[in-house]
């Protein structure tokens, strides 16, 4: 597997920059990791932002898939020691299908994925923090809809991440997020 990453890194402009390959680790000693996030966005150019794996239930099948890929990523949380993991809500539908899918229909199946992993959360000692979106297509994306279906999870194992990037492209008032979100707010994404 390493020969053939150092091949394609050779033939071919790989995202991201070999040297910055599990670079977190350089910045941060793993004894004081707190939160994983497994599975970002794929890199498509220099010098752009990553985030979180992207959620797309487009039908049950990718949902099942989904949510056996949260419990893996449950379960390497645990492994590591890390007491939260980060997470985008879901898209029903897919992502190409966000300014369809109406409010009631995102929360049911957000409220459906959670009851699904909370059970493996709650067995390894991790907290689920949703994290707010950056679209204003997509009606979980502000943060009042966040605190919303953390109201409505009504579990002390779901939480919420901030992500500030997100927070500012949605041009939302930082202080009033915080102060919405109080405490329920369990875990802060630097972001540029």
């Amino acid at each position: 597997l390493f020969a053939k990453v150092a091949d394609e890194y050779k033939t071919h402009t790989i995202f991201p920059p070999a040297d910055d390959v599990f670079n977190a680790f350089h910045l941060t000693p793993l004894k004081d990791v707190k939160v994983v996030i497994f599975g970002q966005d794929p890199y498509h150019g220099d010098h752009q932002a990553h985030g979180l794996w992207w959620m797309d239930e487009k039908d049950l099948e990718e949902r099942k898939k989904n949510v056996a890929f949260y419990k893996k990523q449950i379960l390497g949380c645990a492994l590591l020691g890390c007491p939260n993991l980060i997470i985008h809500p879901c898209n029903p539908g897919g992502w190409e299908l966000c300014e369809s899918v109406d409010r009631q229909t995102a929360i049911e199946a957000n409220l459906a994925v959670l009851q699904e992993i909370l059970p493996c959360a709650k067995e390894n000692g991790v907290t689920i923090c949703l994290e707010n979106l950056p679209f204003a297509a997509y009606s979980l994306s502000n943060t009042p809809d966040v605190k919303e279906l953390v109201r409505l999870a009504n579990d002390a194992n779901v939480k919420i991440c901030l992500d500030t990037g997100h927070h500012n492209a949605a041009e939302e008032d930082l202080y009033e997020t915080i102060v919405l979100f109080g405490d329920d707010l369990a875990a802060l994404h630097v972001h540029d």
